[in-house]
């Protein structure tokens, strides 16, 4: 299971849904494109307090994953990777449902969270406005 997750984040960053390294997750972050950040199990905690202040007001989520940097780096094809955003909303709920899976009850807040984002956004829409139509003026049938 451990190592359908690694595959799954490749996939995401080959479909250009992942932000890989610092200064990306940074950039999506920024421009508000990030859903979702990620960082390893063995990360540094300057990285993690530097995470935490650039989503402060901001609406995505903070997850570490059970992988070492190591791991995450190579599913990602870097040579390191101490950070990554997910910028997608359908993959950040496969993601976390994954996860879900794999570690019953460590991800149960966040991908309750994620499900509630990814449902909104899909009933938005849904929701497309409806065409206006001309008002009949007084005396038009």
């Amino acid at each position: 299971m451990k190592e359908d997750i690694l595959a799954f984040l490749g996939l995401m960053r080959r479909a250009s849904a992942l932000a890989v390294g610092e200064e990306n997750a940074s950039e999506a972050i920024g421009k508000g494109k990030a859903r979702l950040l990620l960082l390893p199990s063995d990360g540094r905690e300057k990285t993690a307090l530097h995470a935490d202040h650039l989503l402060e007001g901001r609406s995505a989520l903070k997850i570490q994953l059970p992988f070492s940097e190591e791991e995450l780096a190579k599913s990602v094809g870097t040579g390191r990777c101490s950070m990554a955003a997910v910028m997608d909303l359908g993959f950040a709920k496969a993601l976390m449902e994954q996860l879900d899976g794999a570690f019953p009850g460590r991800y149960g807040k966040e991908l309750e969270a994620v499900t509630f984002r990814h449902e909104k956004a899909q009933r938005r829409k849904k929701e497309k406005p409806g065409v206006r139509t001309k008002k009949k003026s007084a005396g038009e049938d």
